[in-house]
């Protein structure tokens, strides 16, 4: 009887959510449904620690290069296999060493280093980097974005959705929001040097 009752409850609910869904943007809702299921899976992150500092996470990267400073760190915590590939593509690209300033951090550090509030650091889903060897490589990637030139693009085809650019640093986030993409356009997030925030929008 239980079962009977269990299963009808399940019946219930699946088919109130289709018909809560059926009236979404399909390509937002697809995209959430994914990206949810790859948050299950662990496909979206790796979980790094100070256990498996050593391990190869790219061809140039290994994960003590990504280790928090956050004296408040976990054992174990996420950051974005896609911030990973685009660091990686970035380092290809230019051909220069790139040094990792900050990945995962933790509300009590954020606050400490005056983050957003909302900061994609909070869950390993945006980095700062700078370019020790080459650092006008930071004004040519911010002319990029501003002209929306093919090494944005291609940044964007990695899985970047957000762009900062500070002195002495590069800010990039890879964390995905619901109505950013769109039919006919994706929206990106831009930093500026003074920390403000605006939107901007590419089409497809």
């Amino acid at each position: 009887m239980r079962s009977l009752l269990f299963f009808g409850f399940l019946a219930i609910y699946t088919w109130a959510l289709v018909s809560y869904i059926g009236d979404c943007e399909i390509v937002i809702v697809q995209d959430c449904l994914q990206k949810e299921q790859q948050v299950e899976r662990n496909d979206s992150a790796f979980l790094i620690g100070k256990h498996n500092a050593h391990l190869q996470l790219s061809k140039d990267f290994r994960v003590y290069e990504f280790l928090s400073k956050d004296p408040e760190a976990p054992e174990v915590y996420p950051i974005s296999r896609e911030l990973v590939t685009a660091v990686q593509f970035l380092r290809d690209y230019f051909d220069t060493p790139i040094a990792v300033n900050s990945v995962w951090r933790s509300h009590e550090h954020n606050q400490k280093v005056k983050g957003a509030k909302n900061s994609d650091h909070l869950t390993g889903f945006a980095g700062d980097y700078s370019f020790p060897v080459k650092p006008e490589i930071i004004a040519l990637i911010d002319l990029e974005v501003k002209l929306q030139g093919k090494l944005f693009q291609r940044l964007l085809q990695l899985g970047v959705t957000s762009f900062g650019i500070y002195k002495g640093h590069l800010h990039i986030g890879t964390a995905k929001r619901a109505g950013a993409y769109q039919y006919d356009s994706f929206e990106y997030n831009y930093w500026s040097k003074r920390n403000s925030l605006s939107k901007g929008k590419i089409a497809c």
